[in-house]
């Protein structure tokens, strides 16, 4: 992870825990959160005066201005700090003093991602600023977590009486059970922030459900509209007229069946007038025979 990463990072973390505060805790939440934001306060300092502000005076022409203004910010927050490491929240002065500590700080974090950091990103090269992320993290793991007004804020100074201020807050954060409740507050932070995804995640379920059974609805009706019963009148109309076709056959049927038995009865008919001729003959014969009688 690069160095400006890592840093706008510690800010988003800080910008969290202020947000918390201002939300209007009550009590010991209230004294965890600020000493949790003692403790990132204070590191993110150390790690920046030890890596970040010796690489921005050297890296522009402007550096070292911009680097002053940045450790005389972090003196201020640093005598703010220690101050209310040693008030309670019931006291008439803590409100007023963390909420001055919250908009410096964030005037400060303004400053160096509006300013500070584009400029670094142009001067100094990726590797580079890798090799400042690396190195900020390892300082993070040494660094003191309480406020040391007093300490030296540039090198070598720094380097040396950082990790041993940070050995002895380390200590005194075990003994006095802040690294523990720094812990649970974390967990309490990374819970919420889970069943917050968790509801955010179902609530996307569920619109993406109901989109896609609209979808699919909609989908459905054009679809039997003209795939069911545009094909189906064809259907109806193509039987008609196959019903109609094959009517006149049927007729033409029963035509020639009628022809057929209207010839049998010509048959008969033929038979019939030779019988009657048949008939016929020996009615002459009798007249013949009778004629003769008269002559006689």
């Amino acid at each position: 992870m690069d160095a400006i990463t890592l840093l706008k990072q510690d800010h988003r973390t800080v910008e969290a825990l202020f947000r918390r505060y201002e939300s209007g805790l009550q009590g010991q939440e209230k004294q965890d959160v600020v000493h949790e934001i003692i403790r990132e306060l204070s590191v993110h300092a150390a790690i920046e005066e030890q890596v970040l502000y010796p690489a921005v005076r050297r890296a522009f022409p402007k550096g070292e201005d911009l680097a002053e203004e940045g450790i005389d910010e972090h003196q201020e927050v640093k005598e703010t700090l220690s101050d209310l490491d040693g008030m309670d929240p019931s006291e008439p002065g803590f409100d007023p003093k963390v909420r001055s500590l919250i908009g410096d700080v964030r005037h400060h974090v303004e400053e160096e991602e509006g300013e500070m950091f584009p400029k670094l990103a142009q001067a100094l090269s990726s590797d580079r600023l890798d090799e400042m992320g690396s190195a900020m993290e390892g300082a993070k793991r040494m660094a003191p977590t309480r406020p040391h007004p007093l300490a030296p804020s540039t090198p070598p100074g720094n380097i040396v009486a950082g990790p041993v201020a940070g050995v002895v807050d380390r200590a005194r954060d075990a003994v006095t059970g802040r690294s523990r409740k720094k812990s649970t507050a974390r967990k309490k932070t990374t819970t919420r922030k889970r069943s917050t995804a968790k509801k955010k995640s179902t609530a996307k379920r569920s619109t993406a459900k109901k989109a896609s059974a609209r979808k699919k609805t909609t989908s459905r009706k054009p679809s039997s509209r003209t795939t069911t019963r545009k094909p189906a009148s064809r259907k109806k109309t193509t039987t008609r007229k196959k019903a109609t076709l094959k009517k006149p056959a049927s007729r033409k049927k029963a035509t020639s069946s009628r022809k057929t038995t209207r010839r049998k009865p010509a048959t008969r008919k033929s038979s019939t007038r030779k019988r009657s001729s048949a008939t016929r003959k020996p009615s002459t014969r009798k007249s013949s025979s009778r004629k003769r009688t008269t002559s006689r």
